[in-house]
């Protein structure tokens, strides 16, 4: 599962519109995941939002998102498994005690999954 941000940080707004991710590039930043088949992250490829002590090894991807977003991230990952991939999701995740909303896209290749942030 590859996860990463969609346009640059003030794309990556909280869903009551207050505050941005903790960051400040005028680029695209984002997270790249490898998951397993079933969503369990494997290993942090790159992570230019700063969210490691969220996006760790052996933590389940459905896991990380808001209680609200938790069936529809789900679904994402059923959208990777039965169509190869799935592009402009939008999930709600806690981070930094804000509700972030946070465009995702994965595909899947030979067992494994990968999302984009």
């Amino acid at each position: 599962m590859t996860l990463r941000c969609a346009g640059d940080s003030t794309d990556c707004r909280a869903a009551d519109g207050r505050g941005d991710l903790p960051v400040t590039a005028t680029e695209p930043v984002g997270i790249a995941l490898l998951c397993d088949s079933q969503g369990r992250i494997l290993r942090v490829i790159r992570d230019q939002l700063g969210l490691e002590d969220a996006f760790v090894p052996d933590r389940f991807f459905p896991a990380l998102v808001d209680r609200e977003s938790t069936a529809k991230s789900l679904s994402f990952l059923e959208e990777i498994r039965t169509h190869g991939a799935a592009f402009n999701w939008t999930l709600n995740c806690a981070i930094a005690d804000q509700i972030v909303s946070i465009y995702f896209a994965g595909g899947a290749f030979v067992g494994y999954l990968d999302p984009l942030l």
